[in-house]
């Protein structure tokens, strides 16, 4: 099976400026065939990954955003691998929290193994990690803005989230899963694949991408003067049981707002009043890291 990796050269971690050697130097020494794409703008990922109809091995050299596009553009014959350049890389935090080596990474996942795992998708369009809704996407809006490497993006989006919190306004939504319909006035709304976004807050402290199940989490709208506690409890994942915070796991539910509300897919944003989502349960050839504890 082919091996194409798909490098994003402005990703955030210098070893990104390797990779393509590295690559090289690996299959010097197999017989295995391989290419190497470089993307070129937003979107272009996407447009790459979709010229692939016979089953490939895609390796997602970037971040979230990455991989986002590539999931976004695939055959589901074709397997999809992450060697994790990024400056967020939330969703590999999934598979191993450790990526100091990525040359290491990289050749562990080249050598490594098929794990059939989730994936969501709503309005017709798939995420690999989180959608969200609220001032968790308002925050995307706001990072997606920033282009500087100078500061780590969880910084980045720790600061922006800080900014959004404090202009705050709730979202109204009637929201249905697991049979039963209810209103709330809501700071946030996460429905995650995996655990973390936004650089490390972690969300659904519960969740896993191999049980067939998505992992919702609401934060009902709350005084400014609690928020100080609140922030860094969800930061850690500690949110789980307070009064203000509503989690249930799903294989679907519905989402209406009274208005158009800004929803970010893997921190990609769309407007919707009606958004449908459920989990595609094993629907992703994922490739892990050979070697791998997770």
């Amino acid at each position: 099976m082919k091996h194409v990796f798909i490098i994003n050269p402005i990703s955030g971690l210098g070893n990104v400026k390797d990779v393509a050697g590295w690559v090289h130097e690996y299959f010097e020494k197999c017989n295995e065939s391989y290419e190497i794409r470089f993307t070129e703008s937003v979107g272009h990922a996407q447009r790459i990954a979709s010229e692939y109809t016979e089953a490939v091995i895609l390796y997602s050299v970037g971040g979230d955003g990455t991989a986002h596009e590539i999931l976004n553009g695939m055959n589901f014959d074709s397997q999809l691998a992450i060697i994790p350049v990024g400056t967020g890389n939330d969703f590999w935090r999934m598979i191993a929290a450790d990526k100091k080596n990525i040359k290491d990474v990289l050749y562990r996942t080249i050598e490594g193994e098929v794990h059939n795992i989730d994936i969501g998708i709503a309005n017709g369009h798939y995420f690999l990690n989180c959608l969200n809704i609220g001032v968790d996407a308002d925050v995307n809006k706001r990072v997606n803005a920033v282009r500087t490497t100078i500061f780590p993006r969880s910084l980045v989006y720790i600061y922006n989230a800080v900014i959004a919190l404090a202009v705050k306004k709730k979202t109204h939504l009637d929201i249905t899963m697991n049979g039963k319909t209810q209103r709330f006035d809501t700071l946030l709304t996460s429905v995650m694949n995996g655990k973390w976004y936004g650089g490390g807050f972690k969300s659904a402290p519960l969740a896993d991408i191999e049980d067939g199940l998505l992992d919702v989490t609401i934060v009902s709208d709350v005084p400014f003067w609690r928020l100080p506690k609140l922030f860094p409890m969800y930061y850690k994942g500690n949110h789980l049981g307070l009064d203000v915070v509503e989690t249930q796991k799903v294989t679907e539910l519905h989402i209406h707002a009274n208005h158009p509300v800004a929803v970010g897919y893997d921190g990609e944003v769309f407007e919707y009043t009606d958004i449908a989502i459920k989990v595609l349960q094993g629907k992703l050839k994922f490739r892990m890291p050979v070697g791998n504890n997770t």
